[in-house]
């Protein structure tokens, strides 16, 4: 079995890593939230909900967050050498460096 070391834990590999969001969207997900540690040493979480999030206990990984491209009013625009970002109609905005940002 592999090992990947994490600062909030360690994680064998393989695992069953569960999606998740934060926030008041999906009330489904804030029911499972506190039995996720039962079922996976890590949870996975789009960068757009996870901004909304309280301390974990888990390591957490972020995804794109890409999803939010299909929000109403939500614009894709070029960075720069075919980097591109998404923004959403509230103003927020999500780049890979953000994403990569807020996961270190």
């Amino acid at each position: 079995m592999k090992i990947l070391n994490t600062p909030m834990g360690d994680i064998p590999l393989p695992c069953f890593i569960p999606v998740t969001t934060f926030g008041n969207r999906f009330p489904l997900d804030a029911m499972v939230q506190p039995y996720i540690n039962r079922l996976s040493p890590v949870m996975m979480v789009s960068h757009f909900y996870a901004q909304e999030m309280e301390y974990q206990h888990l390591p957490i990984f972020i995804d794109s967050g890409g999803f939010a491209s299909l929000f109403k009013g939500s614009e894709i625009y070029h960075i720069s050498n075919g980097t591109h970002g998404i923004r959403t109609k509230e103003g927020s905005s999500i780049t890979p460096e953000s994403v990569l940002r807020f996961q270190e």
